[in-house]
């Protein structure tokens, strides 16, 4: 196995676990469709990668609870397809 007390000391970072329902693949899927205002992950290029799709379903569920501050507010300001924000 890791260790992980030795990684956190040597790298002097914070490693937290999450429980085993923030990786399925159903809340996974529902966190993204839910954010990105979409019926079918096809629409964002992930309808072929599970296991990409359950760790940014988890990701975003993450961040949800953990950046309430300063994630949240933007979440519905500006759907994906806006062009604009990102500067395309």
């Amino acid at each position: 196995g890791v260790d992980l007390e030795d990684i956190k000391n040597r790298l002097n970072i914070c490693i937290s676990s999450l429980e085993a329902w923030y990786f399925s693949e159903d809340t996974a899927i529902g966190i993204l469709k839910e954010h990105f205002q979409i019926h079918s992950l096809e629409s964002i290029g992930l309808n072929d990668f599970a296991c990409g799709s359950i760790a940014a379903g988890a990701l975003l569920k993450y961040l949800y609870e953990t950046q309430k501050k300063f994630f949240v507010p933007y979440v519905f300001d500006s759907p994906i397809c806006d062009r604009k924000i990102y500067g395309y």
